[in-house]
């Protein structure tokens, strides 16, 4: 987990997106390459200020959402599908994200016969951090065995109800009673799984985990339920 303040509160979202391709594409591969986090130079859109790339899906990163694009073909003659679902958090300030852990890996993108539209040494980053999305709380991206994980960061005597996550793209929004999972599915039928948030409070030196989860507000709304100890 990512190193929090004393007496903060940490929530940790481990999201999944996936449909049964996807998940048929991961057992059939030997290994999954770790997600990391690289700038735009003008590989992509320049709305985008970062991106990642994952097993069979990416991660765009702009001033106020996060886009997570899943790829999907049948078969290798299909012509690839895009689903995706952008997260933002309404009434968050700016995002300015900030790369942190370089890996020392770069990406180089030789598209085209045109030099001056090539790009390379793009470095890559193993978390990338928004700091302030709320006051007092900080946003972090990383990864989990390939997949997204990420966790607000609540500084002391930051109030966790200030986070607010909206899905555009969602057609619908329901909560797994069973595991605590925050389900978002999409026209074309796939699905993107946040799984049950895991919440801890700084105590000293230690870590204590309290209790957490998701609160649905609305059409494609969602909050966190969270009851710090005393």
């Amino acid at each position: 987990m990512f190193k929090t303040f004393m007496n903060a509160i940490l929530v940790s979202i481990y999201l999944t997106t996936f449909t049964a391709a996807l998940l048929a594409a991961h057992q059939s591969k030997p290994f999954d390459h770790p997600l990391v986090f690289e700038p735009n130079q003008g590989q992509v859109a320049p709305q985008v200020k970062w991106l990642a790339r994952g097993s069979g899906y990416e991660i765009f990163i702009t001033s106020d959402s996060a886009t997570f694009a899943l790829l999907e073909k049948a078969d290798q003659q299909s012509e690839t599908r895009i689903s995706a679902v952008r997260m933002k958090l309404p009434g968050s300030g700016r995002w300015n994200p900030t790369g942190v852990e370089p890996t020392g890996g770069v990406s180089n993108y030789f598209v085209g016969n045109d030099r001056k539209q090539w790009r390379s040494n793009i470095p890559h980053y193993g978390r990338l951090r928004v700091a302030d999305v709320y006051p007092g709380i900080d946003l972090v991206f990383y990864d989990h065995k390939g997949d997204l994980e990420y966790d607000f960061i609540l500084a002391p005597g930051a109030d966790a109800r200030q986070i607010r996550l909206s899905f555009d793209g969602a057609e619908r929004m329901f909560m797994d009673e069973t595991a605590g999972d925050l389900v978002l599915t999409t026209a074309t039928g796939a699905e993107f799984r946040t799984q049950r948030p895991k919440v801890f409070q700084e105590s000293g030196n230690r870590q204590v985990e309290v209790s957490g989860g998701y609160e649905i507000l609305g059409h494609r709304e969602a909050a966190f339920a969270v009851t710090p100890t005393t």
